[in-house]
């Protein structure tokens, strides 16, 4: 009787151990399977949060400085490499950029750096960021008024009766991007060019199509100039 109960008992023990275990492996399965819903709802909000940077430029009333910003962050991004959680920096967005006669209808004359077609723009070497990146060292150096007041005075500037230091902050002539001084005729081809990418700030532009994916990622989104 006494083995009988002892045995009872050591059964008993076993079943309980086994519920035990049996509760334990429950909780580190919904404890895994809590976790995975956690990672997968991290990694889509880290995809769309990401997508969510170049989408907001998915317009039809896009102002040119705002594409500037597009260019500029799309060239950054470019240049990264890797896989960082669900994000792929090896996936890489394609920008293009239709400038068509409008614009040059627009401008009132002939086109020197612009050009009436499509840029494609991936890389600080491409053409059209180049271009931009030109001028924005212009606004750097000698402020957005400055540059805007030598345009006005562009004819002054071209006949001579005007210097480019009765404009400038420091009073000191203007200097190209090679440190050259540089006036009259030389300084009002600057402007000229200076002048088509004001106009392209002003400008504005709509999206073509809806943006391609690569995957879950934005990888091309295609705009053109609209007025």
């Amino acid at each position: 009787m006494e083995n009988a109960s002892k045995a009872l008992l050591m059964a008993g023990g076993i079943l309980i151990a086994l519920l035990v275990l049996g509760a334990l492996l429950l909780m580190f399965n919904q404890l895994s399977d809590y976790q995975r819903s956690n990672t997968e709802l991290l990694n889509r909000s880290q995809i769309s949060e990401f997508n969510s940077q170049f989408n907001q430029y998915a317009r039809n009333d896009l102002q040119g400085y705002d594409l500037i910003s597009l260019i500029n962050k799309v060239v950054d991004y470019n240049r990264r490499t890797g896989i960082y959680g669900e994000l792929d920096y090896n996936i890489k967005i394609t920008l293009t950029i239709n400038i068509t006669s409008a614009f040059q209808t627009k401008f009132g004359g002939t086109l020197n750096k612009l050009k009436v077609g499509t840029y494609t723009v991936k890389t600080r070497n491409d053409s059209l960021y180049q271009m931009l990146d030109e001028f924005r060292q212009y606004d750097y150096t000698y402020t957005l008024d400055v540059m805007t007041t030598l345009v006005s005075n562009r004819q002054s500037l071209l006949d001579g009766t005007k210097s480019s230091s009765e404009f400038t902050n420091d009073r000191q002539p203007f200097k190209d991007l090679s440190g050259n001084v540089v006036e009259g005729e030389e300084l009002v081809r600057i402007l000229d060019d200076y002048s088509e990418y004001s106009a392209f700030k002003s400008s504005t532009f709509r999206i073509l199509d809806e943006p391609t994916y690569t995957g879950d990622q934005v990888s091309g989104m295609s705009f053109q100039y609209l007025k």
